[in-house]
């Protein structure tokens, strides 16, 4: 996927948007230059960037780099993080994909899984949302090598199964690592399979001589809303009598440059309209939470940054 070079009001820095695809076990990037996507390739060469972080005794790997010493370090890498970011710990594919993992998690503040590791000495603990980060941070570097400019605007591509923490989780990891997202989007562009809303009636009531209909909006993947999640529902009140299925209600679903779902309702008779914005804020990190971490990340860079060795020789980079 890619993102236009131009910028949304207010964004970030007014420099080139890029197009971020976070994946599960791979990631990429790209930028849409001269009316034509482009693929960014990272400091390997490569199109694609193993979504991986591993840490050792002195450093950090991200990329190719942790997917080489994986089989040599199993405890410390990490991968697949995506399948935990925005969700609790006690969930039950947490607690299956637990099972399958080398690397340590356990539950931390308010259920968050939280991945615990041996870094520089000592023992570590990292939310999702920070490895998630490091990803991100990899591949804005390797857009910054590519265009040769700085890079703070980003679009970011979900899968269409995220539910509203775990997107806005994604947000958090943006911010985290110093992106501003200008849009989260779903992979295939359908913001309405996101939610499932393809398999299952958005909408229930409006039998008989009832004069109001409830709106009940669900996220999820069966067929059936009884394996779905609710995430919210309205009254859509001032509708004529009349009998089942004669009354015509227009449900539209829109998602604002935030990832935040409003969900809008119209008796097409009458008029009469009613609509909802689905938030959830519940498991997101606390502001000063993103804001440390954010900094931690800076710190961290600018600390690597600034050393390199090569050939046993300590060099100093300007």
């Amino acid at each position: 996927m890619a993102a236009s070079n131009t910028t949304k009001k207010g964004g970030g820095g007014g420099g080139p948007a890029i197009g971020i695809d976070l994946g599960t076990t791979y990631s990429c990037v790209a930028v849409r230059r001269r009316y034509r996507s482009e693929a960014i390739t990272n400091d390997q060469g490569n199109r694609i960037t193993p979504s991986c972080v591993a840490f050792t005794a002195a450093d950090r790997f991200v990329g190719d780099a942790a997917e080489n010493q994986a089989a040599l370090n199993p405890t410390n890498t990490i991968f697949e993080v995506k399948r935990l970011i925005g969700r609790r710990f006690s969930d039950k594919s947490v607690q299956e994909d637990i099972k399958l993992w080398p690397f340590k998690v356990i539950a931390g503040r308010d259920d968050r899984p939280t991945i615990v590791v041996r870094h520089e000495g000592k023992e570590k603990q990292f939310v999702p949302e920070e490895i998630s980060a490091m990803v991100l941070s990899k591949l804005r570097d390797a857009a910054v090598a590519y265009l040769g400019e700085p890079v703070t605007d980003a679009v970011i591509t979900v899968p269409v199964y995220f539910n509203n923490a775990q997107r806005e989780a994604t947000l958090d990891a943006a911010t985290i690592a110093g992106l501003n997202v200008m849009r989260i989007i779903n992979e295939p562009s359908a913001a309405a399979l996101a939610y499932g809303l393809d398999k299952m009636p958005p909408a229930s009531g409006g039998a008989g001589r009832m004069i109001a209909v409830s709106i009940n909006v669900f996220e999820g993947e069966s067929a059936s809303i009884l394996r779905n999640n609710l995430l919210g529902k309205f009254v859509l009140s001032g509708i004529l009598p009349a009998p089942r299925g004669v009354p015509q209600i227009d449900v539209t679903f829109e998602f604002d440059a935030n990832g935040v779902l409003h969900v809008s309702a119209k008796d097409m008779g009458t008029g009469s309209k009613n609509n909802i914005a689905i938030t959830n804020h519940s498991g997101r990190l606390k502001k000063e939470d993103v804001e440390r971490m954010a900094r931690e990340a800076r710190s961290y860079n600018r600390t690597r940054s600034s050393l390199a060795i090569t050939s046993g020789n300590l060099v100093i980079l300007e």
